[in-house]
């Protein structure tokens, strides 16, 4: 599992956290910021479900990411399960740093909705720098070979007829992040619609960093 905890002064600020679960999943977390810095700023909202959200990717939308990282440009994925949407990107954006320099990054967001109600819908956004994507993407390459070598697993078990029981990853995960996947992952999402875009030169809220 990696965190990314972005707190600001405006307590506008999100924390995101990526991890592999046992059975092979890849999942991701938003949490908006709850308290000013230093006074644990994103504790409160931990279990506030209004200020969270939690997706499961795909192998393949793991993939897009890690491509959108090599490539410097942007993906886009859409999710429904139950009464509830998502819109998930990551994409290439220019912002401005606290020295007041011009930089390049990458914004992660994901856009939550209501199905039955086109007014109830809440917004995350992190911004990373250009190392903190490299780690994202190396640790994403990570999580996709242990996925590859469990599936390896299971079907060298499957042909020597042994009972199709789950290898243990070698992917560390917690029983809270085990707890939050059964109460709010959206596991039976349908197949998700992914594109690649060319890279965006807007400028994004700097706050996002």
């Amino acid at each position: 599992m990696i965190q990314f905890y972005k707190p600001n002064k405006k307590v506008t600020g999100t924390a995101s956290s990526f991890w592999a679960s046992a059975d092979g999943g890849f999942w991701v977390s938003m949490i908006k910021q709850s308290a000013p810095i230093g006074q644990s700023p994103f504790a409160k909202n931990k279990d506030n479900a209004n200020k969270k959200v939690i997706a499961k990717l795909s192998a393949v939308e793991v993939a897009g990411i890690i491509d959108t990282v090599d490539r410097r440009s942007a993906w886009v994925a859409f999710h429904e399960s139950g009464n509830q949407k998502l819109n998930l990107s990551f994409k290439l954006v220019q912002y401005t740093n606290s020295s007041g320099e011009q930089k390049e990054g990458f914004a992660f967001s994901i856009l939550k909705q209501d199905k039955t109600d086109s007014q109830n819908k809440l917004s995350f956004s992190i911004g990373l720098e250009n190392s903190e994507s490299r780690y994202l993407k190396e640790y994403l390459i990570y999580c996709l070979r242990n996925s590859f070598e469990r599936a390896k697993n299971l079907y060298e078990s499957s042909k020597e007829g042994q009972p199709r029981t789950s290898q243990k990853s070698n992917v560390d995960y917690s029983h809270q992040e085990k707890e939050e996947v059964n109460r709010e992952g959206d596991a039976n999402h349908n197949a998700p619609l992914v594109k690649t875009q060319s890279p965006v030169a807007a400028n994004v809220d700097d706050d996002l960093w």
